[in-house]
């Protein structure tokens, strides 16, 4: 049954730790868990081959930080790019997807990122407030200070023993940092931008959670009350590719996944994971990652033998 969107709207967005996109892996491709020891999601990206992250959005701010890659990203519709040593800070809400270079086979990336839920309770306004970190109030200084305390927490992360102690102690003196000095005094956003970011909010919880079966331009348009040219064109505006090309590569994220975490036979991925055929699915794959999906699934026992 077809979701009477205007009620939808009037409420809040989903907007809790558990609702947020999480479209984030670790090494082993394994989804995001909480941890209880301290109030982020630590990853050390260097998994291989290097993949995109589409477009989605967390509860939390969330701070990335690149020792050897460039990378680029498009943040509520704004495309930036950092370079090595540089970091990129990622607002409360903010849609955003992740591209690196793909020819980077030791990519060495960090990402933190805070949950929103307890941010909050500290941060009240969190929702409000908007992050970066070419915000006007800080120095190059600052800058040079938040790397620093990214490359302490890759000490810590180092050790064969973690500090909780010591790990906290960073991560709260970058939350410090974040909210004292990379806060944006740019926030004035119209009602009409807010309302079409709150609903790209739920496009991508939609496609969360219907992605394996069929979707069209057409069927995701008039789900959340859009023509079909509209909607595609607000769509490209904020991913940069048509829905198309998004839903096809989040099924192949999803996928990739299957194939380093399961032994499931290719063609059951191909089918449940959306793709109309196992053809149109090696298709897909070769184009994407330059490689066949089995090539892909023999990387790992490759890279675990190194």
């Amino acid at each position: 049954m077809k979701k009477d969107i205007d009620l939808v709207m009037k409420k809040n967005v989903g907007f809790d730790d558990n609702n947020s996109a999480q479209f984030i892996y670790s090494d082993l491709y394994q989804p995001l868990a909480w941890p209880d020891e301290y109030p982020c999601f630590i990853q050390i990206h260097s998994e291989w081959p290097v993949q995109d992250v589409p477009l989605h959005w967390h509860h939390g701010p969330e701070l990335i930080y690149s020792r050897n890659q460039e990378i680029r990203f498009i943040v509520d519709t704004e495309k930036t790019v950092i370079h090595p040593g540089e970091c990129i800070l990622i607002s409360s809400g903010a849609i955003h997807n992740v591209e690196p270079k793909k020819e980077i086979r030791n990519q060495d990336v960090m990402s933190l990122t805070f949950k929103g839920t307890y941010i909050e309770k500290i941060y009240p306004k969190l929702r409000q407030t908007k992050i970066s970190f070419m915000s006007p109030d800080s120095t190059d200084e600052d800058r040079q200070e938040l790397v620093e305390y990214c490359e302490k927490l890759y000490a810590i992360l180092e050790q064969d023993t973690k500090d909780y102690f010591a790990l906290n102690e960073v991560l709260f003196h970058i939350l410090g940092l974040i909210f004292n000095r990379f806060v944006s005094k740019e926030c004035n956003e119209t009602q009409s931008t807010k309302h079409n970011h709150d609903k790209m909010s739920l496009v991508l919880q939609y496609v969360e959670e219907h992605y394996q079966e069929e979707i069209t331009v057409s069927s995701i348009a008039m789900e959340f009350g859009y023509s079909r040219e509209y909607f595609s064109r607000l769509f490209k505006r904020y991913a940069d590719v048509s829905f198309k090309q998004y839903i096809n590569g989040f099924r192949l994220m999803k996928a990739s996944n299957e194939l380093y975490t399961t032994d499931k036979r290719i063609a059951d991925i191909a089918y449940d994971n959306g793709f109309a055929d196992e053809k149109s699915f090696y298709a897909s794959f070769k184009k994407k990652f330059n490689m066949t999906p089995l090539e892909y699934r023999k990387s790992k026992y490759e890279i675990s033998d190194q």
